[in-house]
């Protein structure tokens, strides 16, 4: 073999060798530009994820504040309307002494009150207008003495004369201790 050719053969070999080391170069550059737009798919895709956490975290908390004013806005309408039936029911009790069906209940409200209080000597007040109605009550009752006060609202309020206890019957405390069960009641048909 001639020098010629040997340099020839040695240039085949080494451009060969080039292409090869060139081919291995660019695979290898297309397999982490293949592998970075993976990982840069994958990032993308994790950030997004998390913000949509995030998104979905924030929704959830403003629709939670919002749910808690709705019903807050909603109970205070309650109460109002509550306030406004009340408000009526006490301005309509101040002149109840007179009607039928409270002066059909007053003889269970008198024993009641005598029943309670037993035969302890006691003080029974009432408006003038009702001190008629209350007399024949009191009939078997000498140790209750018959207050006509004016100054009261409608109803009666009996006292022990040693202070031992005091029932108030009025309209407007009777009303008040049957509040709750009446607001509970009244809100159960009110619709939301």
């Amino acid at each position: 073999m001639t020098v010629d050719a040997l340099i020839a053969r040695m240039t085949r070999d080494a451009q060969a060798h080039i292409a090869a080391v060139r081919a291995g170069a660019e695979a290898e550059v297309a397999a982490l530009v293949e592998a970075g737009a993976r990982a840069s798919s994958h990032d993308l895709e994790q950030a997004l994820a998390a913000r949509e956490v995030a998104r979905e975290s924030a929704f959830g908390i403003e629709r939670a504040a919002a749910q808690r004013h709705a019903a807050a806005s909603v109970l205070r309408a309650q109460h109002k309307f509550l306030d406004r039936v009340f408000a009526r029911a006490e301005s309509l009790a101040t002149d109840a002494s007179a009607d039928s069906r409270y002066l059909q209940a007053l003889p269970r409200h008198v024993a009641n009150v005598v029943g309670y209080l037993g035969n302890r000597p006691a003080t029974l007040r009432c408006r003038t207008k009702l001190a008629p109605r209350l007399q024949p009550l009191l009939v078997n009752t000498p140790q209750v003495e018959l207050i006509a006060d004016d100054t009261l609202p409608a109803g009666f309020i009996a006292a022990a004369r040693d202070a031992s206890c005091t029932i108030d019957c009025t309209l407007a405390a009777r009303l008040a201790t049957l509040r709750p069960q009446l607001e509970a009641d009244l809100l159960s048909r009110v619709s939301t």
